[in-house]
């Protein structure tokens, strides 16, 4: 999958996300990119807490 196909489905996720999920969402957007490419543990993270965590999330945004 290239770039520009990548971005769109990103785009299409988000337009589903809950409007609370946006805001820390974006934060963690941001933080990636003032780390180095190299450390990719933020995204493991919110990789594991999107994928793992959904109830906990869902029970944060009530």
């Amino acid at each position: 999958m290239g770039k520009q196909e990548i971005k769109n489905e990103i785009n299409k996720k988000i337009e589903e996300i809950p409007e609370e999920f946006l805001a820390p969402i974006l934060d963690l957007l941001n933080q990636l990119q003032r780390k180095d490419v190299t450390d990719l543990s933020l995204l493991k993270n919110l990789s594991k807490v999107l994928l793992e965590d959904d109830e906990l999330l869902k029970k944060l945004a009530q």
